[in-house]
């Protein structure tokens, strides 16, 4: 994609009464609708890690970013704040109604924080959001003011962290910041970013037009869970680059998909068939593109975990790379039943937890298909 995400387009600013908009428009436009009794007091202090409830109707968000549309390569959109389909029973959500007609083309709306934020202190980003079709996607990028162009942007697939997919009711995403992992810093963040994109929609088997609602976003410092764990990987898409933000390959004559199973614990993997010598890498970080692996900060995490299984028993040997050149090397033996494999993580002579970058899975012997899901990092 040409300039990814980087286009930004003149929009278009209307006043009505409500929420309406048809099909017909060709550039980023705001349909703004006007007050309700339903708006809370303007004057009422809110919580100050909300960045936005959208309750006044204001382009202007708490933090005191101006907020828009963006498009390019073809992609429409068009944005209002809806006062009848809100996560709470009053107020105002964000209505964005998004067309991608052509390959390649993409659309989203940008939440500026008003200036550069240090986020070190916060653990996650949380928003609601409804669809109409349940066929909705969207992507979330965060970004930063490095000065190094291939780590001041991050972005990450909305269903990497949406198990239930978009529905017609509103759910809670709770995303790690540490899943952003291609930024370099999390002291000097700008800006936030809903994006809908053609090509991840046919990769994905996902509309290329649809509408979402999108309420209550927010940073916390609270963990998602005890423990927390970052995910690498629970597959619930066909599209790279995986939640952190690296693409995956093969050599040696391996081959990946992604599949269905009929595994509650686990109904999406990655389906991995090998041969002697073959391997798979998952890229973290990922750089501008997605294919340079980035030292990455996990160092509150302490174990590596994945279900696994296979069609006949193999060895195979998962590879934790970091700092300058460290491999950390774990033998995972493989039966032909779903198993949960978890490996607590010792930073030492072979492995830095403050700079990993990527996850090689290779076989010495054998040929067949080994089938991993729910990979993740836990504290």
């Amino acid at each position: 994609m040409r300039g990814f995400y980087r286009v930004w387009r003149l929009v278009q600013v209307v006043l009505v009464s409500s929420c309406a908009m048809g099909p017909s428009h060709a550039l980023a436009t705001e349909i703004v609708s006007a007050p309700v009794s339903a708006i809370v007091n303007n004057a009422t202090t809110p919580n100050p890690d909300l960045v936005d409830d959208f309750n006044d109707g204001n382009n202007i968000n708490y933090w005191n970013g101006t907020m828009g549309p963006m498009n390019g390569d073809g992609g429409l959109i068009t944005k209002c704040y809806f006062d009848t389909m809100v996560y709470q029973s009053a107020g105002r959500s964000l209505h964005l109604e998004y067309s991608l007609p052509v390959a390649g083309s993409w659309s989203g709306y940008y939440i500026p924080l008003g200036r550069a934020r240090n986020l070190s202190n916060y653990r996650q980003l949380s928003f609601f959001i409804r669809g109409v079709t349940g066929r909705e996607h969207m992507k979330i990028q965060i970004e930063n003011a490095s000065t190094d162009e291939s780590r001041k942007k991050s972005v990450l697939s909305l269903h990497d962290y949406l198990d239930t997919g978009v529905t017609d009711s509103f759910h809670k995403v709770t995303i790690p910041l540490d899943s952003f992992a291609n930024l370099d810093s999390f002291a000097n963040v700008t800006q936030i970013s809903f994006i809908f994109d053609r090509t991840y929609a046919d990769s994905s088997g996902f509309d290329s037009s649809g509408t979402v609602f999108i309420d209550d976003i927010s940073f916390s410092a609270t963990p998602i869970s005890s423990p927390d764990v970052l995910r690498v990987d629970y597959f619930p898409d066909n599209f790279g680059p995986g939640p952190l933000g690296g693409q995956m390959g093969s050599g040696g004559g391996g081959v990946i998909n992604y599949v269905n199973t009929d595994y509650l614990l686990c109904p999406r993997a990655l389906m991995s068939s090998y041969r002697p010598g073959s391997s798979h890498f998952i890229l973290l970080g990922g750089g501008e593109k997605g294919w340079t692996a980035k030292p990455c900060r996990f160092s509150r995490y302490k174990k590596f975990q994945f279900y696994v299984r296979a069609d006949s028993p193999v060895s195979v040997t998962i590879k934790i790379m970091s700092g300058s050149n460290l491999e950390y090397h774990l033998l995972v033996n493989v039966t032909t039943e779903w198993k949960f494999k978890s490996f607590v993580l010792t930073s030492g002579a072979n492995l830095n937890m403050s700079s990993v970058k990527q996850i090689d899975i290779t076989y010495e012997s054998g040929s067949g298909t080994v089938c991993y899901g729910k990979m993740e990092f836990s504290e």
